[in-house]
């Protein structure tokens, strides 16, 4: 049988992935010494924008900077051999506790830092990783305690470009006093793994023949992941491995176990499975001691690592993209605040002017009404004001339309004054109001529109900036 551990190894340039990863986080966080704004603060200030003009508080850009590592969760049942494959994966033996007994109730993070080792728990482990926050009241107080990580210097394999979680070992249904079909972990197990592994890259699910490997949890935990990834809407990929198989007597044996195992599966998850069932073992020398050479062929470890050297590359792929999208989306938004703006604006400027014009003409009934009241009454009016010449002009002046006023009763003429002092407190009460319609209108100050205008460019230097990178990441990589 051809062994897929002989095929080439899937290389991983580490100094090109490392710094592809480095360049597109700065451009994301900018650079505070030089005064170079990032992306993320771009998308913040935006978003700012966008809620001062009053728009859909929903349709935030929420601009992040991408994680420079994977993460792959494993999952499977008690002594599947999650916490031996961490250990050889990271190249440190006593890292996470190997045990057979069903006792593994704690989620373990770890991950690499240079010239750092620490060991942590519970609060620490949320701070760590931001994503974990929700948690606790997700599934209860409880589980904060059972979150715990270790920090690494550690540079085997590809460890240093992943985050790696080790899951609660997955018990059967062991009945409680009460009837149920549950094993107290003191928080939902099932759940928390599913939502883990919606910030996963990769998901292994170790299965151990010897050890339970179709038992109705780990079966059931399987369903839901495998559910999840059919759906699309999360991107993680799950894969399954058959671990243990130095444990077989004959190749023959692994043949039928493998087989047995692969048809439980299908029937368990009601979807359609494929029967191939990659077999593993960890290849410490004491295990191939003894071993015989047809089982050592048949151990594909080398498909587990080759998988996740894959998921970084496309990481790195994913991040680029996301790069490109976010700047266009930038862009995009900008545009459309601007457009936002000079609405709102000229919606604003139409009710002012009308709100002026209303103004206006209120002021000339004012003076009219004054003008008339003036020359009604110039008989009470002394001598010194209807003889000086201002007043003499005036009264030559409006002559036309005083006249009729001085022909009509004081109580015509009082109703008439009334009449226009109406509509002078009308077109006051509707210039007012049509001014605070528009002092309502939100709108953007100069220096505002000044920058949304300044990220065009911008954001064109950085869609340049990142095919550069990108074209130094293939050539660097290839």
């Amino acid at each position: 049988m051809p062994s897929k551990q002989k095929k080439k190894k899937m290389d991983l340039d580490e100094k090109a992935t490392r710094k592809a990863l480095h360049d597109i986080n700065v451009v994301y966080e900018g650079n505070d010494e030089k005064n170079v704004e990032g992306l993320v603060d771009v998308g913040k200030t935006l978003d700012s924008l966008w809620k001062k003009l009053q728009l859909d508080v929903n349709a935030k850009l929420n601009i992040n900077a991408p994680r420079q590592k994977i993460t792959l969760m494993i999952v499977g049942n008690h002594s599947s051999g999650k916490s031996s494959f961490i250990n050889w994966y990271v190249g440190k033996e006593d890292l996470c506790k190997t045990s057979m007994a069903q006792q593994t109730k704690d989620y373990t993070f770890i991950t690499y830092e240079e010239n750092r080792e620490k060991e942590a728990s519970g609060e620490f482990t949320v701070r760590y990783f931001p994503y974990l926050k929700p948690m606790p009241e997700k599934f209860g107080e409880p589980i904060q305690k059972h979150l715990k990580m270790f920090i690494v210097n550690k540079e085997q394999n590809a460890f240093k470009f992943v985050d790696l979680i080790d899951s609660p070992g997955l018990v059967g249904a062991a009945r409680d006093s009460e009837g149920s079909d549950k094993v107290h972990y003191n928080f939902d197990i099932d759940g928390s793994i599913e939502y883990l592994a919606k910030h996963c890259d990769l998901v292994y699910v170790f299965l151990d023949p010897h050890g339970g490997a179709t038992q109705m949890r780990t079966m059931n935990v399987l369903k839901r992941l495998k559910k999840l990834e059919k759906s699309g809407n999360d991107t993680f990929a799950v894969e399954t491995f058959l671990t243990k198989i130095d444990q077989a007597k004959t190749s023959q044996d692994l043949k039928k176990l493998t087989a047995s195992v692969s048809v439980d599966m299908a029937k368990h998850i009601e979807q359609e499975f494929s029967h191939y069932l990659p077999g593993i073992f960890i290849p410490t020398p004491k295990r191939l001691e003894g071993l015989d050479e047809e089982l050592i062929n048949q151990n594909e470890i080398g498909q587990c690592t080759d998988l996740i050297i894959k998921a970084i590359k496309d990481k790195v792929s994913k991040n680029f993209n996301d790069l490109k999208q976010d700047s266009n989306k930038v862009i995009k938004r900008s545009k459309l605040i601007l457009t936002e703006n000079e609405v709102s604006t000229s919606k604003r400027d139409f009710r002012r002017n009308i709100s002026n014009v209303l103004y206006l003409s209120a002021f000339a009934i004012s003076i009219y009404i004054f003008i008339c009241i003036s020359l009604i009454m110039e008989s009470y009016l002394p001598s010194s004001v209807v003889e000086t010449a201002p007043y003499q002009v005036l009264s030559e002046l409006s002559n036309s339309f005083i006249s009729v006023y001085r022909e009509q009763s004081y109580t015509a003429n009082f109703k008439s004054i009334l009449s226009l002092l109406g509509t002078f407190f009308i077109l006051v009460f509707l210039g007012r109001m049509l001014r605070t319609r528009a002092s309502m209108y939100p709108y953007l100050s100069e220096e505002d529109v000044k920058y949304v205008k300044s990220l065009q460019l911008k954001m064109e230097k950085t869609l340049q900036r990142r095919d550069k990178l990108f074209d130094r990441y293939v050539s660097m990589d290839s």
